[in-house]
C-alpha cells in the first residue's frame, strides 16, 4: 500500500511541478477543471439520452417500441453506407483494372505495328 502511495504522490508532486513551472494559478486550475466536467456531462448525457426512454418505467411501451424502430433503422442505415462505401471502392478497382488491361493490349497493339512496319 506504501509503494502505491508513494508513487501517487510522486505523481502528484511532479504534476504540481509542472503547473508552478507553466505558471498556471488555482483559479485558473480551478475554472479549467469545472469546464472540462462541464462539457463531459454534456457528452454523457447526449450519448445517453435515447436510453432514457428505454430505461424509464413511466414512459408507454408504443415509445419505448418507436425507439428501438428507430435505433434500428440507423444501424441499418450505417451498414447500408458501408456496403455501398465498400460496393463503389469494389467497382472503382474493377474499372482501374479494366483500363489498365486496355492501356496494356493498346501498348501491345502498338508494338506489334511497329515490329511489322519494321
Amino acid at each position: 500500500m506504501k509503494i502505491k502511495e508513494s508513487n501517487n504522490d510522486t505523481c502528484t508532486s511532479e504534476f504540481l511541478k509542472h503547473l508552478e513551472n507553466r505558471g498556471i494559478s488555482l483559479e485558473n486550475q480551478e475554472l479549467r477543471t469545472i469546464e472540462a466536467t462541464n462539457g463531459l456531462m454534456l457528452k454523457l448525457r447526449a450519448q445517453l439520452e435515447p436510453f432514457r426512454c428505454i430505461a424509464d418505467d413511466m414512459i408507454p411501451w408504443e415509445e419505448k417500441s418507436a425507439t428501438v424502430r428507430l435505433a434500428s433503422k440507423m444501424e441499418k442505415s450505417k451498414r447500408n453506407k458501408l456496403r455501398r462505401k465498400r460496393k463503389r471502392k469494389r467497382v472503382a478497382k474493377m474499372v482501374e483494372k479494366e483500363r489498365e488491361r486496355f492501356n496494356q493490349d493498346d501498348r501491345e497493339a502498338d508494338d506489334w505495328r511497329a515490329r511489322e512496319i519494321a
